[in-house]
């Protein structure tokens, strides 16, 4: 089924534009029932391919792209370096871990705030974050996280130190490795948006619980007193 889907939405050109991130991988825009972006890494090597449906991984938007790939009707090249697209805000955001820490960075600890720059910019472009990100970042993200995209928090983050707040705090939640210069670091305006979050996440739970209940004759209430919780939570 997905591969026929993926062929006639390729033969019905709904392979749209491909746009290059600045860490290397592409997001080419697939028309469907609205348009989704199907995200590409590793161009020229082992192609790994997600997308922002439902499905999000090996669908048939999916496939469409790679198909349009193999029929040379869709070109991608990788670029020779990596462009940070907000060099500022890195800056800042470096600065901020500079002082606290209080000592000099390794090469290795500013390539990997290089990196959480990069996902963040990536991530921005999709309006979401996967395991994808997750793993190159580091993290020991399980096998049934891969191919999802993950919800750590209300609305996607305004800057790259509160992208890494969210990132930092759900891998304390799943007791993930934290790289230890960044382990107790909260950015300074770490407070914005946690009651927020903590709330959604609340609703989030309230919705899916009286979503999945259903009311019975030997507890006819449960199913009233979780609908209260709801609305008070709202």
């Amino acid at each position: 089924m997905t591969a026929r889907r993926g062929r006639q939405y390729f033969h019905e050109g709904r392979v749209k534009s491909a746009r290059l991130l600045n860490d290397g991988s592409y997001v080419v825009t697939v028309k469907g029932n609205r348009n989704y972006g199907v995200s590409i890494s590793d161009v020229g090597s082992n192609l790994q391919v997600s997308c922002n449906c439902p499905v999000s991984f090996l669908c048939k938007h999916a496939y469409a792209v790679l198909l349009a790939i193999n029929m040379g009707t869709l070109h991608l090249k990788a670029p020779s370096e990596k462009i940070l697209s907000d060099p500022a805000r890195f800056q800042d955001f470096l600065k901020e871990i500079q002082e606290f820490v209080e000592h000099p960075l390794s090469k290795e600890e500013f390539r990997y705030l290089e990196t959480v720059q990069f996902m963040y910019e990536r991530c921005q472009s999709l309006q979401s974050i996967s395991a994808y990100e997750l793993g190159n970042l580091g993290f020991n993200v399980p096998i049934a996280l891969w191919g999802k995209n993950l919800q750590i928090w209300a609305s996607f983050p305004k800057t790259v130190k509160e992208f890494w707040y969210y990132i930092r705090r759900e891998a304390i939640e799943r007791r993930w490795s934290v790289p230890p210069f960044l382990k107790d670091y909260e950015p300074r305006d770490a407070s914005v948006g946690k009651e927020q979050w903590e709330r959604q996440k609340s609703v989030m739970h309230w919705t899916k619980l009286l979503h999945e209940a259903r009311p019975n004759a030997g507890n006819p209430l449960i199913y009233r007193i979780e609908a209260v919780r709801l609305q008070l939570l709202k």
